[in-house]
């Protein structure tokens, strides 16, 4: 007789499973509610499992928040990537990628209050791996590309690379802030009107206040960011 609980039966593949089942459920708990007022057993019960299943993955509901975090930041982080990598210079990329993000915030709001609101209240190892995120962002802005005719470094144009941990400060508490503050005061519904000031955030952190304030003007003239 299978005495194993649903989802789980062999100890490989359906452990995949019943993980998997866990860290859907943890988005849409934690997406719907907050990680403040999140627990164990709304978890669990999403998931249709039980806390023995829960324990055999997780120590506790903040190791388990970073699991689904981290599935949510992959998301964001592929999705800014490619876009970025659309773009015809630096900055059209940087801009292309800050919409990007942005129309993934609002087509899935759950994770947009994940990624940028409660990794902000879900404890010191969320956090860091919220850091690690930025830096690793912050080096992919700095890869060159002989058709990016104004990356940061760039001979051309006279410009020295940002140090990455401090481009990663800057990312840090310009974007998440300004848009977990967004989030809270309005939804993510609103985030549309920042992808302006997101661009500009990051143009600022590699090239300077002049060329910020450039960008902030351009950002708020394409069209693609209506």
């Amino acid at each position: 007789m299978n005495t194993t609980p649903s989802g789980v039966g062999g100890p490989a593949g359906d452990s995949r499973a019943e993980r998997e089942q866990l860290v859907a459920a943890l988005i849409a708990v934690i997406g719907a509610v907050g990680f403040r007022h999140a627990t164990v057993e709304a978890v669990v019960d999403r998931a249709g499992l039980d806390q023995a299943a829960f324990a055999r993955h997780f120590d506790d509901l903040e190791t388990g928040f970073v699991a689904a975090w981290e599935r949510v930041n992959e998301c964001f982080t592929v999705t800014m990537i490619r876009a970025f990598a659309g773009g015809s210079t630096w900055r059209e990329g940087v801009r292309a990628a800050a919409r990007a993000a942005i129309r993934l915030a609002e087509r899935h709001p759950t994770y947009a209050r994940i990624l940028f609101v409660d990794v902000l209240e879900a404890g010191e190892e969320a956090r860091t791996r919220c850091m690690e995120s930025a830096r690793l962002l912050a080096q992919v802005l700095h890869v060159a590309d002989d058709g990016l005719v104004d990356i940061p470094g760039d001979e051309r144009n006279g410009q020295t690379p940002a140090d990455d941990g401090a481009v990663a400060e800057a990312l840090i508490g310009g974007i998440y802030t300004t848009v977990a503050l967004c989030i809270r005061r309005h939804g993510p519904a609103a985030l549309r009107e920042l992808v302006p000031e997101l661009a500009s955030t990051v143009v600022t952190a590699y090239l300077g206040v002049e060329a910020g304030l450039e960008e902030l003007k351009l950002a708020r003239s394409s069209p693609g960011d209506r």
